[in-house]
């Protein structure tokens, strides 16, 4: 039993070595992305009582419904409305943004198959999927129903009928930490079967990637699945695959589930009104639906913690260091621009590693 002990303290010790290793490793060629956190000034801008609620486990933000902000010392010294709050945090988003967008020079196509359109409320929303795209589009249908507008996406308008669209609407997106979103879309799509009885939305991916995965890194010919045959895809096999075949493919509706999100929104190209962040869903949607002044007629549903958040250390926690630095470079562009932060996201995995460990 002593030895068993040991080894497993051993394993922990060489784990948080590794995680170290690699974050500086990849330190000095991220140092241009920003680190998200919030100052001890900052800290007194959030809305009340958040000290107590769940902290955004990425970029450090917290959840809440309150209408007023405080400082969550036992004397506070300012009030700040949590319209003010989230306009203040819009402001840091945007100019993390410019900067990003300045230094990395992107100048890609724009296209417009995710940006939804409502005509009657002079509203743009680019969905993002693995980032509650579902939620938003059905949102969208309502207001649709409601309105009785025919078109669904900018892309189906001529380009003078766009141009007028982008100089004048409202525009939005909802962006997620990468990481994150890419494990979601496996958990979805590839485990679908074992996860959430959706045996036939998985078998539907594993014949449209898997037969191609299993091909290139197991060396293994398969032709069409029948039902009683799976290929389970593995997590690091999906990674390799995903920063093997790069960004520079033509995007589709099926890999722009872990697409880089700056690619899917062109937010160097669009100037968005209004950059939300996933993990703060429970305030920001909410709060955007008032902007817009569409909140009477739709609402999103109840927030719950995602699946992938839960599972980030179990998943994670397996993946070889190689494949840590290939899907950091993969999502570089997409650390800059939207403010996340890889290094919290390592730390977060070594953290929760040894917390584990230490439970047993």
């Amino acid at each position: 039993m002593m030895r068993l002990n040991g080894q497993r303290i051993f394993a922990g010790i060489l784990g948080i070595a590794s995680f170290v290793l690699v974050t500086c490793m990849m330190r000095e060629k991220w140092k241009g992305a920003t680190k998200y956190s919030f100052s001890k000034s900052d800290a007194e801008n959030i809305v009340p009582k958040l000290a107590q609620l769940q902290r955004d486990p990425f970029v450090k933000n917290l959840h809440g419904m309150e209408s007023t902000v405080s400082n969550t010392s036992s004397t506070p010294t300012s009030t700040i409305s949590l319209e003010d709050a989230i306009r203040n945090e819009q402001e840091r988003r945007q100019e993390i943004l410019q900067a990003a967008c300045q230094s990395l020079n992107i100048s890609r196509p724009v296209e417009y198959s995710h940006m939804l359109v409502s005509d009657p409320h002079k509203i743009l929303f680019n969905f993002i999927p693995k980032v509650s795209c579902k939620s938003w589009k059905e949102l969208w249908s309502q207001l649709r129903k409601l309105n009785g507008t025919g078109n669904v996406s900018l892309g189906k308008y001529s380009p003078v009928e766009r141009q007028y669209r982008l100089a004048n609407y409202r525009k939005v997106l909802f962006v997620r930490e990468p990481l994150s979103r890419i494990l979601s879309a496996y958990m979805s799509k590839f485990r679908g079967g074992a996860l959430y009885d959706h045996a036939p939305l998985q078998r539907y991916w594993e014949n449209a990637f898997g037969v191609d995965i299993v091909q290139r890194y197991r060396g293994v010919t398969v032709s069409k699945l029948d039902k009683h045959r799976w290929l389970n895809i593995t997590f690091p096999e999906l990674i390799l695959y995903v920063t093997d075949l790069g960004s520079g493919i033509r995007m589709t509706a099926f890999n722009d589930h872990w697409f880089p999100q700056h690619i899917v929104s062109h937010p160097c190209q669009i100037k968005y009104d209004f950059i939300g962040h996933f993990e703060n869903l429970s305030v920001e949607g909410p709060y955007v639906l008032r902007w817009l002044g569409i909140d009477h007629l739709v609402q999103l549903p109840e927030y719950h913690n995602s699946n992938a958040a839960k599972s980030l250390v179990e998943y994670y926690k397996k993946i070889p260091l190689e494949l840590f630095r290939k899907l950091g470079d993969y999502y570089l562009e997409d650390y800059r621009l939207f403010g996340y932060s890889l290094e919290e996201t390592i730390g977060r995995v070594t953290r929760g590693v040894f917390q584990n460990d230490a439970r047993r």
